[in-house]
């Protein structure tokens, strides 16, 4: 679909939803528009018959105080003198029927007896029924309302409780039908009105077509409302409400109704004509905006094709710009631009896949498969600043069993820094293996580096040799940043510098060399100055200070994990800031590992064992002892020895520094040098020196006065030449030689 028709259809969507909201919003407006209207005829209706009725009221209680205060009516009441009650009312049923002809009096006695009527020739009850009588007598006081007949009419009456002496003597009602007052309301609203009685049925009303009509839509329950009724082509509005009674119960139901019809469809017209106008104005706009949209985009034809030329890979195709200043003649500047750009991409990719080929071929020129012997591990890492770089490290074997580690930093950043490292990097190695001591191997390779160097380039190195056998580190410093040492307690210390300039200045330098001898637990921390001149988004340097204070907090127990705490810090205090310098870094871990098991070299047999404090191993022990001994030549005698002091240390180990409840691992290190055995246990206890720590033997008191304990450490004192206790990494390391004399 062409984007010009999506656009014609998202603004006709939009259009048609506006004018679908504005239509909702108009129904509803209307909607409650009818609804205030409704109510308010409602209301009116309601007080205009309230009105009427009250009026009608106010005109029969005009008779009530004449009457009451008559005491012959209320005597002969009272008697029973039903004469005598038709003679006493004579005169004010006269002056009720000048003032009304349809206004009657009734009278009946305190039990119901019919005692009067102004109706002529009617002997019977009308109005006073016995429930009526019953409540204008319980109420006391002159009662009003509407009241059933018995002919079956309805009435609305002024009742009059007469009270004699003795007390009630009867009730007079001055009353007079509804219809004269429907046919006032009538009047007064110029409306059809119709009387329901609680059944449905027609009380007052004409009984023709309009009435079927309105009896079979009207509510089955009505209580008071409006309803519309369509009678062929005319509209009828209805409005009903209740009326109730003289007990104030609903007995009828008042119905107005009313020709609306030259109103509703006056209203229909005008809606019919808005809506056909809105949808009118709807055609012409979509079909403006259509038209309009297929020429605007006419010229935009020229340029998808100049862009299809392009995204097959030929940017010779230029783009004729109109000259205008529209969004069209933009485009197509744009698209020239792009054009430009595209040519200018394809040369730098085709860069971007040498500098790619560099890197690889860099990152592949350093060692990644780490070191980790039996008594160090080392581990590097190096991350450019950008898809090159200067920094290197390098580690290798040397001939008398040493190892050589390099750490380098080149002058300058980017392809020439990183060739310049391929090439000192190359020289370091190479020269090691034939001048191992480390100042003589820097001044061999200075001497190199600084012939046919018109670029002026240098690299700051550090060059160190460790002897694994027992911890001597002999390094010579080219201008590099100091080391850290780390001891097992924690305690970060530089190493002293040798006062070595940078390797590729001039030749002829001399550089000295210094040594330390490191302990087991401890490390070496090598690094570049990426690290220390690393900065944060606030411009401060994370420095030597940060460095230190992270090298001695830190909880990591191998030379990786050592590495990874160092640059997570750096990045942390970086940020967003981008990296400035390369990071490299180098470490190295001093002291006892995991070595192989049962593995032989030139000083003798090396046998590990493993023990767990959750199971019964004891047994498993003793075989791999007898095994160890058997392999190492000794005797049985001597492995009874052997057995019996690792079981001391093992009690002692399993009652002071494990808990019952967790589960621990002890690793046993056996190794045969020459006719000196050495023995290491290393486990991750609670720091526990059976040593010094365990409760001295008592060698004189009688054998049952003795105190239990100490005796084991004091057969394993006997039994060796030395006993060395150490806490390093978390773990109590044990180290015990025994001599062939003392076997």
């Amino acid at each position: 679909m062409l984007l010009r028709t999506r656009i014609t259809l998202m603004a006709c969507a939009c259009f048609v939803t506006l004018t679908g909201l504005l239509i909702a919003e108009s129904h509803f407006s209307k909607s409650v528009y009818v609804e205030r209207i409704e109510t308010a005829v409602l209301v009116g209706a309601r007080n205009t018959w309230l009105g009427i009725v009250e009026s009608n009221e106010r005109r029969l209680d005009r008779f009530v105080p004449q009457i009451s205060r008559d005491a012959t009516v209320v005597s002969a009441l009272a008697a029973a003198n039903f004469k005598g009650v038709a003679s006493a009312l004579e005169i004010s049923a006269a002056e009720i029927k000048i003032e009304s002809v349809s206004t009657y009096l009734e009278a009946v006695t305190m039990d119901g007896t019919f005692a009067y009527s102004s109706v002529p020739g009617d002997n019977l009850v009308e109005v006073l029924g016995s429930e009526v009588v019953t409540a204008i007598f319980a109420a006391g006081v002159p009662q009003r309302g509407l009241v059933r007949t018995r002919s079956g009419k309805y009435a609305v009456l002024v009742g009059i409780p007469l009270f004699s002496r003795l007390g009630p003597a009867g009730v007079i009602a001055v009353y007079s039908y509804l219809d004269e007052l429907v046919s006032s309301f009538a009047t007064s609203s110029a409306a059809e009105i119709f009387l329901v009685d609680e059944n449905h049925q027609l009380v007052h009303g004409s009984a023709g077509p309009l009435w079927d009509d309105i009896h079979s839509v009207m509510p089955s329950t009505p209580s008071d409302g409006v309803f519309r009724v369509d009678i062929g082509n005319n509209v009828m509005d209805a409005t009903y409400f209740n009326i109730s009674g003289i007990f104030d119960i609903p007995m009828v139901t008042l119905l107005m109704v009313r020709d609306i019809s030259e109103v509703y469809w006056r209203e229909m017209t005008i809606e019919v004509l808005s809506l056909g106008a809105l949808v009118s104005g709807l055609v012409l706009f979509l079909a403006f905006l259509f038209w309009y949209m297929r020429v605007s985009f006419r010229p935009l034809n020229t340029v998808i094709r100049v862009l299809n030329r392009l995204s097959q890979g030929d940017t010779s195709v230029p783009v004729h710009a109109s000259g205008s200043h529209d969004e069209i003649g933009r485009l197509a500047s744009t698209v020239e631009s792009f054009r430009h750009a595209q040519k200018d991409h394809n040369q730098l990719q085709k860069i971007r896949q040498d500098l790619d080929a560099a890197k690889h071929i860099q990152l592949s020129m350093l060692p990644h498969v780490f070191l980790r012997k039996e008594r160090f591990s080392l581990h590097a890492s190096m991350r450019a600043a950008r898809d090159v770089g200067g920094d290197f490290y390098d580690f290798f074997e040397l001939n008398d069993g040493r190892f050589g580690f390099v750490i380098a930093d080149v002058s300058g950043k980017g392809m020439a820094a990183a060739l310049f490292m391929a090439i000192a990097s190359t020289v370091i190695r190479t020269t090691a293996m034939m001048v191992p001591d480390p100042g003589a191997c820097l001044e061999k390779v200075n001497d190199l580096l600084s012939v046919d160097n018109p670029s002026c380039m240098f690299v700051t190195t550090f060059y160190g040799v460790l002897d694994p056998m027992n911890g001597q580190v002999v390094f010579a410093n080219g201008g590099h940043n100091p080391p850290y040492r780390l001891s097992a307690v924690g305690k970060a210390v530089p190493l002293e510098l040798t006062g070595g300039m940078a390797l590729g200045l001039m030749d002829g330098l001399t550089f000295a060399e210094k040594e330390v001898l490191l302990e087991p637990g401890e490390r070496l921390f090598l690094y570049t100055d990426g690290i220390t001149e690393a900065f944060n988004p606030k411009d401060e340097e994370y420095g030597d200070d940060r460095l230190k204070e992270i090298l001695e907090a830190t909880t990591s127990e191998t030379a990786d994990k050592l590495i990874d705490e160092v640059i997570e810090s750096v990045d942390m205090f970086a940020a967003d800031q981008p990296q400035a310098d390369d990071i490299t870094c180098l470490s190295i871990f001093y002291g006892y590992l995991h070595p192989i098991q049962d593995t032989q070299s030139d000083m003798g047999l090396r046998f590990e064992i493993r023990v767990n404090n959750k199971s019964q191993q004891s047994e498993w022990l003793q075989e791999q002892l007898v095994v160890f001994c058997e392999r190492s030549g000794l005797s049985e005698e001597t492995t009874y020895k052997l057995n019996l002091c690792l079981e001391e240390v093992f009690v002692n180990m399993m009652s002071y520094g494990f808990d019952s409840e967790s589960e621990h691992e002890a690793l046993v290190y056996l190794e045969m040098q020459h006719d000196l055995l050495h023995v290491d246990i290393i486990d991750d206890g609670l720091p526990f020196d059976p040593f010094t720590d365990a409760p001295q033997p008592d060698l004189h008191s009688p054998v049952e006065q003795r105190p239990i304990g100490g005796l084991g450490v004091h057969l394993v004192r006997s039994l060796t030449d030395s006993m060395e206790y150490s806490f390093y990494n978390n773990q109590n390391h044990v180290h015990l030689t025994i001599s062939q004399e003392v076997l």
